[in-house]
């Protein structure tokens, strides 16, 4: 039996309709979205407290990686020590840009409290979050002022509230970035649905529109799921430190072993390289195109005026 030739172009147009790109984890878009690499981006990233910050950690614990490596996979035992000795000055100078970071956290602190959502179990989690980051901002404070001879707090003292406030703080952001990440999934989930009824409606200015909406706001809620993947990753990467950590050291006391600096050097550069990912700048938005009017006379309007050429084209 014949198909109508009307009804053959709707299948048509339908069957080639691009599929809405949702990858499980997004990277395309993301990166997409962020500035290419140049030495101006580099140094808008860095402008930032928290980009040279981590700029500094990058050396810290990229030094530590190197001193396992040569000391266990390639024995070279001055490259060893060399690795070692910037390892420990950028862990200490590292410390002063952090003095009272504090103040951050009471800021967040005190703009959760006021919010609509106050209170609910995200927000008293994310509250949690900030006081036990304040907690570790003050005994990161008080260790550097004890290294520095200037209190007599004790470093094993602050060593230990440092590292056991960082580790409930990324329990908690471990806890809010699942929660971001299912957020995210569902909007991703129910932009499909949309897309997928506005692909089966006739094709047309109205239905095209609708798509192009659609697939904007896909590509938008992919650039928040690959943040919200980020975020969660790196909060598994800090716990990984925070719990090997002095004061802390609960893989020692649980499997009698430590993780050794190969890992621990590896698991600091990649959480720094995703601070910077995020303070890196967004790519500029493409300025939209003015529409082109054609300003050219009608040859009866033409002749009329007693001229022979039209009038060019110009852009309002």
């Amino acid at each position: 039996m014949s198909t109508p030739s009307g009804a053959e172009d709707a299948s048509d147009e339908t069957s080639t309709s691009p599929e809405l790109e949702l990858p499980a984890i997004p990277v395309a878009d993301g990166f997409a979205n962020k500035a290419p690499i140049s030495l101006a981006a580099y140094v808008q990233a860095t402008q930032k407290l928290e980009g040279r910050d981590k700029l500094t950690k990058i050396v810290q614990y990229g030094s530590r990686f190197l001193f396992w490596y040569f000391k266990n996979v390639a024995p070279n035992g001055e490259l060893a020590d060399k690795a070692y000795s910037l390892y420990r000055v950028t862990q200490l100078s590292r410390k002063a840009f952090r003095m009272a970071k504090v103040a951050d956290e009471v800021v967040r602190i005190t703009a959760l409290m006021e919010s609509k959502q106050y209170p609910n179990f995200k927000s008293t989690v994310a509250i949690l979050k900030c006081a036990s980051m304040g907690a570790f901002w003050t005994y990161d404070n008080l260790n550097y002022l004890t290294q520095a001879k200037v209190i007599g707090y004790g470093t094993d003292r602050a060593m230990r509230g440092f590292s056991r406030s960082w580790a409930i703080a990324n329990v908690a952001m471990i806890y809010l970035g699942l929660q971001t990440l299912t957020e995210t999934s569902k909007r991703r989930q129910a932009l499909a649905q949309e897309y997928k009824k506005a692909a089966a409606v006739e094709q047309g200015n109205a239905a095209d529109r609708e798509v192009q909406r659609i697939r904007g706001e896909a590509k938008a809620a992919n650039v928040a799921h690959f943040s919200s993947c980020l975020m969660l990753c790196k909060a598994v990467l800090d716990l990984t430190v925070a719990i090997n950590m002095p004061g802390m050291d609960l893989l020692l006391k649980v499997f009698g072993k430590k993780l050794n600096d190969g890992v621990m050097g590896a698991s600091g550069v990649l959480s720094a390289l995703i601070v910077i990912f995020n303070c890196w700048p967004d790519k500029p938005k493409a300025a939209v195109a003015l529409p082109q009017v054609a300003a050219t006379a009608p040859a009866a309007v033409a002749g009329s005026a007693g001229s022979t050429t039209p009038r060019s084209t110009r852009t309002t």
